[in-house]
């Protein structure tokens, strides 16, 4: 199952708000919120909720044996805003 870390990491990679994400996987944003903090434990089916949401946005969710997880972004993913910072040339440094 993702867990909060995983949650808020791909989030940033969408460039999704919390209010995005629970639209997305018809979830509540305070449920979002809490899970993020850690202050609460979702239902089984919420996190599925939450997983089902980034996986049709192109986030894949990794684990390993060993507990290192992670989160990649597939492609350009579908539901990206294109004018956020992933999508821009960084500047060159000075």
């Amino acid at each position: 199952m993702v867990n909060a870390a995983q949650v808020r990491a791909a989030r940033a990679l969408l460039n999704w708000s919390q209010d995005d994400l629970a639209n997305r996987a018809n979830v509540s944003a305070r449920t979002l919120n809490y899970l993020e903090k850690g202050m609460r434990h979702p239902q089984k089916q919420t996190l599925r909720d939450i997983e089902r949401a980034f996986t049709e946005a192109g986030i894949e969710f990794l684990a390993s044996a060993d507990g290192t997880v992670g989160v990649l972004l597939r492609g350009e993913g579908s539901n990206r805003d294109p004018q956020d910072c992933c999508s821009r040339p960084r500047a060159a440094p000075e």
